[in-house]
């Protein structure tokens, strides 16, 4: 009886570690989740910010890390997802399980999310989109509207946004604060 086995990927060299992202941040500029159409802070559910990336080679992604400029709340919980890029738009998620995190407290700076019991790994020669969408916050204060991931404006780099999971999306020319630590393959 034959049994067919998944796809297995033999990598001959050992891996070098790379950065995929803007791993940097300025003090000056940051996207904020809230807009002034918004009233509510349910108003945010659904909205999505992400970063073009520029995948050259197989990788395995080890981590995610985003810059938390402020908050004017306890907690936000977010979906890390990676699109795959067509026509200069992000079109189907990659990953097969949700990488759901929550960014507590109210201080500024680098959060991380440890993605190695996610295993994902991304081909090479492809642009993908890594975007964070916002699922919950909690908030001791009713006004809470503030929370913003360090940014700043780039005619060179695409960050793009959606006020909900299936609205279209908005490209502006920006380089936001997210980025990954991976081992790259070479091919």
């Amino acid at each position: 009886m034959a049994t067919q086995l998944q796809e297995v990927v033999v990598h001959s060299k050992h891996p070098k570690r790379t950065i995929l992202g803007h791993n940097s941040w300025s003090l000056f500029t940051s996207l904020n989740f809230y807009t002034t159409k918004d009233t509510v802070p349910h108003d945010r559910l659904g909205r999505e910010v992400g970063l073009l990336m520029k995948v050259k080679q197989p990788v395995r992604l080890e981590s995610f890390h985003l810059f938390v400029f402020n908050s004017d709340f306890s907690s936000v919980t977010f979906r890390l997802t990676i699109y795959a890029v067509a026509n200069d738009q992000p079109q189907a998620p990659l990953l097969q399980k949700d990488v759901i995190f929550e960014v507590a407290g109210r201080q500024h700076g680098w959060r991380e999310v440890d993605l190695r019991p996610y295993a994902i790994e991304l081909a090479g020669h492809q642009d993908v989109v890594a975007s964070v969408q916002w699922l919950q916050s909690q908030s001791d204060q009713p006004t809470s509207k503030y929370f913003g991931i360090a940014t700043h404006l780039s005619p060179f780099h695409s960050t793009f946004l959606r006020d909900k999971s299936q609205e279209s999306w908005r490209r502006m020319g920006a380089n936001t604060s997210l980025y990954f630590t991976a081992l790259a393959y070479s091919e």
